[in-house]
């Protein structure tokens, strides 16, 4: 069994220092994933409404099932 001495002395001021860095960065990844999953919600909305409006003229062409690629508005 070792007697050496601990080579990093406990430091409170310096554990302290370092929790509050560590939840700076917490917050700042906290907002960037929250930012992508806003995008991420607004490119499947846009998603959404496109695939709705291709479905609307598909309808409208009288086209079939837009699945067998027979559709005339998408060529």
């Amino acid at each position: 069994m070792s007697t050496d001495p601990d080579p990093t002395p406990f430091n409170p001021d310096q554990i302290l220092a370092r929790l509050i860095e560590m939840e700076g960065v917490i917050e700042r990844q906290k907002a960037t994933l929250n930012a992508l999953d806003d995008e991420r919600n607004g490119l499947k909305s846009e998603r959404d409404h496109f695939k709705g409006a291709f479905e609307e003229a598909d309808a409208a062409a009288g086209a079939g099932d837009p699945a067998t690629g027979s559709s005339p508005v998408r060529s």
